[in-house]
């Protein structure tokens, strides 16, 4: 089984070897994937940040795109995390006859990583959206 529907009953299966890869792919490869991005776009200056005009300025480039990388670790981290968990679900599965996600722990997964991807954003609109008092009168 590879997919479960929303009561934790297996709705969808694919061989365990191509199971496993896909698992690596979504596990490893999304959240690099989700990471680089974000950096490519903060180093272009592309990133979707308030007053990016002022925090892109050349004197203040630099730490911008260092907090913005930093801050992508962390969601790319947070989203590793919340994969390879719900993977590590999709296999404990299998060891119950017969096969069944365990629906409070996905469930209470799913909130806890919707709940930090909200302070995730939070953070970033919280870091960049406003203006030092001189950047204001300015």
């Amino acid at each position: 089984a590879s997919h479960f529907n929303a009561a934790g009953v297996p709705d969808s299966y694919m061989p365990r070897g191509t199971f496993v890869v896909l698992m690596l792919i979504f596990s490893c490869g999304v959240p690099l994937f989700v990471y680089g991005l974000q950096v490519v776009l903060a180093r272009q200056k592309r990133a979707k940040i308030a007053h990016a005009d002022y925090w892109f300025d050349p004197e203040r480039q630099a730490e911008t795109v260092r907090w913005l990388s930093w801050h992508a670790a962390w969601g790319a981290a947070g989203l590793a995390g919340f994969l390879t968990h719900t993977f590590g679900l999709v296999v404990l599965a299998h060891r119950n006859s017969p096969v069944a996600l365990s629906e409070i722990h996905f469930w209470m997964s799913l909130v806890l990583f919707l709940a930090a991807t909200a302070g995730w954003v939070f953070a970033q609109h919280r870091r960049f959206n406003k203006l030092p008092n001189s950047a204001r009168d300015a």
